[in-house]
């Protein structure tokens, strides 16, 4: 039998290696040399921990181009306000009204969306939706559907 032909049986390296060794003494040898070295643990790192949760103070200010710069914040910032503010909004109207800000911000030098992700757009938008559908107040649920409708 072939080495493939073992191996396709379904028998360990270890017996193959044993089966093709001259003695006990090399088959043992060969099998510890076979084995795959065991990876060290990887080293804690100081930053593992996730983030804490924003304030609402802090998503505003992320979801207002930081405070009127006119630029959007990093990346990670950008959606860890975004999916946190429904949770941390004072009211679910608040948080309408902040991703409608988001949505309608523009960049000083030109008609184009200030934050003009596809992917940001879609998560306000999903956003708007799962506030308006679960508002018991009738305004806060028609100001979340027009900025959905705006946005179409």
């Amino acid at each position: 039998l072939s080495l493939r032909a073992l191996g396709c049986v379904g028998l360990g390296l270890q017996l193959v290696l044993r089966f093709l060794a001259p003695s006990p003494v090399v088959a043992v040898r060969r099998a510890k040399d076979a084995e795959p070295p065991k990876p060290a643990p990887p080293a804690a790192m100081a930053d593992d921990a996730p983030p804490s949760a924003p304030t609402w103070e802090e998503i505003e200010v992320v979801l207002s181009a930081a405070g009127g710069a006119g630029e959007p914040a990093d990346i990670c910032a950008l959606y860890r306000a975004l999916f946190s503010a429904r949770q941390a909004a004072p009211s679910k109207g608040a948080a309408v009204e902040l991703l409608v800000r988001a949505l309608q911000l523009r960049r000083s030098t030109s008609e184009a969306p200030l934050f003009s992700s596809v992917l940001f757009r879609h998560e306000c938008c999903y956003l708007l939706g799962q506030i308006g559908a679960d508002c018991e107040d009738e305004p806060c649920r028609l100001a979340a559907y027009n900025a959905l409708h705006s946005v179409l």
